[in-house]
């Protein structure tokens, strides 16, 4: 079984050869009161009583210090074949073994490189479980925080993470603008704007042009769909100078997942930048849900395992 531990939800997977047979959703995460979480997850297990557990593999926020099993990151580059886990229980869960990938840290080249990530590796192993492993692919994560994770030879070597995904919470509901915003929910993209923010930004920098947001609604009568793909190009802007030195990689291929409305700006932006000069495949959300449950299982097949 495969659990997808967040800061808030959890979600579990039962697995069988690689392939996800059911998902069930435990609306506590990290940080919950962890006897509150196992008792949560107990509840949900006992509903697959009749089928045998092997084993639980659980990776994300449940690793983290605020997690069910706190669990110090790995040392990049992170190549599931070089990874030990060892077995650890939970009796008041179930009596299979629990193991926990504990997420990747990169520190090398000094603070200003430094970076982490907790559950993403994950996601990327269940995307590169059907690739060719030799390619060097760029993959970028859009979620509460913004990640581009490079791939080499099926190695992760490097990672650069943004805030960008909370900024952008923080904008359409708790600044000026988010009366002038449409809802993430119920949101239609406007190209047009998107290039516009993007321009801007690049120009006049972040914090100028998300008040010509504001302007573009009182001042030039801008729809609220407007306005939002607006601030999503200015978001792009900032993300793609963050992202820039894995950019210069050249790799083969970039990847784009999670959330649609970043993914799909960052897209539009990629290839006003580069138009046909560069190969982008999106993944959609509801696939890209899939992908962490799909590359613990990956993961778990491909690295060693103590005590066994």
């Amino acid at each position: 079984m495969a659990i997808d531990g967040g800061t808030t939800n959890t979600r579990l997977h039962l697995m069988k050869d690689g392939d996800i047979v059911e998902t069930k959703h435990v609306q506590l995460g990290a940080n919950s009161d962890n006897k509150l979480l196992e008792d949560a997850i107990r509840r949900e297990v006992d509903g697959w009583g009749h089928i045998e557990i092997d084993c639980f593999i659980a990776s994300g926020m449940l690793t983290s210090n605020i997690g069910l099993m706190p669990t110090p990151h790995t040392e990049a580059p992170f190549d599931p074949g070089m990874l030990s886990l060892s077995p650890v229980f939970f009796e008041n869960i179930h009596k299979a073994p629990f193991y926990f990938i504990s997420g990747v840290k990169f520190f090398a080249n000094g603070h200003k490189d430094s970076d982490l990530i907790k559950g993403e590796e994950t996601e990327i192993f269940g995307f590169l479980r059907d690739e060719d492993m030799t390619r060097s692919i760029l993959c970028i994560h859009f979620g509460t925080h913004n990640k581009a994770m490079l791939i080499e030879n099926g190695v992760i070597t490097d990672s650069v993470t943004t805030m960008g995904g909370e900024l952008l919470h923080l904008i359409v509901s708790n600044s000026i603008l988010k009366s002038s915003v449409a809802d993430l929910a119920d949101f239609e993209m406007v190209r047009e704007y998107v290039e516009t923010g993007f321009e801007y930004a690049a120009e006049l920098g972040l914090t100028r042009c998300l008040f010509l947001g504001r302007t573009g609604d009182i001042l030039f009568k801008m729809s609220k769909d407007q306005v939002l793909s607006f601030v999503y190009g200015a978001l792009v802007q900032e993300d793609l100078k963050a992202y820039e030195k894995l950019l210069l990689k050249k790799t083969d291929r970039i990847v784009v997942y999670g959330r649609e409305g970043f993914s799909r700006a960052f897209e539009i932006c990629l290839n006003k930048l580069y138009g046909a000069d560069i190969a982008v495949t999106r993944i959609g959300f509801e696939q890209s849900e899939l992908l962490s449950a799909q590359g613990l299982y990956y993961i778990y097949q491909n690295c060693r395992k103590k005590g066994d």
